[in-house]
């Protein structure tokens, strides 16, 4: 299978899933305490098991190599984004700036990347999908989130990322 195919599949996949959660809204069967109670699962316990799992690989010196590449590859696409962003989007009142520059830096990366990478690259591809997502972990709980407060708080900082 060529790699459009299987990039067109895990889309289709992925729409499917979209339907079905509107599907199960708009029937009641997911309410806005439901929502919110999956989504604090995925965001505590699916995402950080997911990215444990990623990790459990035969490790080589080329591996870890590889992995310092990619972190510091993601952390420079990141500070581009967060760079640009402060470039581009200014002007405006605080709270829209906050949004506009949030939306611009951070992307839903985990929900089609980890499914696209292993279908692609298998193992290996969710490993290192896995490290940009943990790079944007850290920045949105830190970097982000002053973003939208407008304070900077060490303390918070950490409270965040725990």
């Amino acid at each position: 299978m060529d790699m459009a195919s299987i990039v067109q599949n895990k889309v289709i996949i992925m729409f499917i899933m979209v339907l079905i959660g509107l599907v199960c809204a708009k029937v009641g069967l997911i309410d806005a305490a439901t929502n919110k109670k999956l989504s604090n699962i995925t965001m505590m316990l699916v995402s950080p098991l997911l990215m444990f799992a990623s990790f459990q690989l035969d490790s080589s010196a080329e591996m870890l190599r590889n992995l310092l590449i990619s972190f510091g590859l993601s952390a420079a696409c990141f500070a581009i984004s967060i760079a640009l962003s402060y470039l581009l989007i200014r002007g405006k009142e605080h709270s829209r700036i906050s949004i506009e520059r949030i939306s611009m830096i951070y992307s839903n990366c985990g929900f089609i990347g980890n499914p696209l990478a292993e279908s692609m690259y298998g193992k290996e591809g969710v490993f290192y999908v896995t490290v940009f997502i943990t790079v944007f972990n850290l920045l949105l709980w830190t970097q982000g989130v002053i973003t939208m407060t407008g304070r900077a708080s060490f303390k918070q900082m950490l409270k965040n990322l725990c």
